[in-house]
């Protein structure tokens, strides 16, 4: 009569161990964790001190909705939304359309479109604070570089610094947020262009399609996926735009250049309202969530991205 001897289960090696199916989980924890300590822990308890009484550093009690309350009814802070949406506005369109205007012609092979390709991302990889350092002196007063070349010899203003006057101040603010970000927008558009499929502009040319038809129909529908992410970090980025305006006018002259940043930077290191910058910090995170999720279902049902 036949005897079965049990056997030993065999010892798992390491390749078994990497290949198991809770091993992908085990891998994302240490960047879950990390996630929660430095983002979500720090918003709840901005979430906590926007319904709470506070006094300099400290809480003293629970409010309600006064801090919201208090905050809606400032006009400051309703300028300060419309300066940020203006800038919103403004330069994120003329950054895409400039930046796609640029990617074509490198596109087209002009010479020495290998070197201008690095050289497009200098601006966006200098830290904002040099790039404010480098405008504000050569828009200083009467000695700097553009005020004294451009500004003055050209008779551009009548009186006044360009960051003295509002109107003026406001408009190198968006001309240097265009200037900064437009070269990123071109170098991306650009790879995007270089890959793109060949045959269908082989088919358009056999069927003789002009130039303004193959952009049209071919390279624009093509590049919009590229172009809503585009959009959508772009108008991330400038929302939260601080460092430039900080430096540059530090939301002057007046309040023609405070965006909702530095308006909610003074409330907390000015004038001491934690509780109120809380609750403008929640406010505005709410508000772009409701339109980060309008540009999400926009871009997920039209050009099926995600």
């Amino acid at each position: 009569m036949a005897t079965h001897v049990g056997r030993l289960p065999a010892r798992r090696s390491l390749r078994d161990v990497l290949e198991g199916k809770g091993f992908p989980y085990l891998m994302v924890v240490p960047t879950i964790l990390v996630l929660s300590i430095v983002g979500v822990i720090p918003f709840v308890y901005t979430v906590f001190i926007s319904f709470q009484e506070t006094s300099f550093t400290r809480t003293v009690g629970f409010n309600g909705v006064e801090n919201f309350t208090s905050l809606v009814s400032d006009p400051l802070f309703w300028k300060a939304l419309g300066v940020t949406s203006l800038i919103l506005v403004v330069a994120v369109p003329v950054q895409l359309l400039l930046g796609l205007g640029i990617a074509l012609v490198m596109h087209r092979g002009i010479l020495g479109s290998r070197f201008i390709a690095p050289v497009l991302l200098l601006p966006a990889v200098v830290a904002p604070t040099v790039v404010a350092i480098i405008w504000k002196v050569m828009l200083a007063g009467t000695w700097g570089f553009l005020t004294y070349q451009v500004v003055d010899r050209f008779s551009l203003l009548e009186r006044g610094s360009v960051l003295g006057l509002p109107r003026s101040a406001l408009v190198s603010i968006l001309l240097i947020e265009i200037w900064q970000w437009t070269p990123f927008v071109a170098l991306a558009l650009f790879a995007g262009l270089q890959a793109l499929p060949l045959s269908p502009y082989r088919a358009a040319a056999v069927d003789g399609a002009s130039r303004w038809q193959i952009f049209r129909y071919l390279t624009l529908p093509m590049l919009l996926p590229l172009l809503a992410v585009l959009l959508l970090l772009r108008t991330l980025d400038s929302f939260r735009i601080f460092d430039t305006i900080f430096i540059l006018t530090g939301g002057g002259p007046g309040t023609s250049t405070q965006v909702v940043s530095i308006y909610l930077y003074k409330s907390v290191f000015q004038f001491w309202e934690l509780g109120r910058a809380a609750a403008g910090a929640v406010l505005i995170w709410v508000m772009f969530f409701i339109f980060a999720s309008i540009l999400y279902r926009i871009f997920s049902r039209r050009l099926k991205l995600f």
